[in-house]
């Protein structure tokens, strides 16, 4: 919605003939999806016992907060 690309050397938005635009309620249902998510990085390093770990705690906070 923001029109970010990752290289300085443009993407879609500096290539496209016409003018792209995106309102904020394009896809509701979506952005409250959004609104919701959690990201969290997992290393492939990580045993079957730290995700594990990891999970629990991630559970655990989140009882707290809701």
């Amino acid at each position: 919605m923001q029109q970010r690309v990752w290289s300085e050397r443009g993407g879609p938005w500096r290539w496209h003939e016409g003018d792209v635009g995106y309102s904020s309620d394009i896809c509701p249902r979506s952005l409250e999806l959004l609104r919701r998510a959690v990201y969290l990085d997992v290393s492939p390093d990580m045993t079957c016992d730290n995700l594990a770990q990891l999970a629990d705690a991630l559970i655990k906070v989140l009882e707290g907060v809701l």
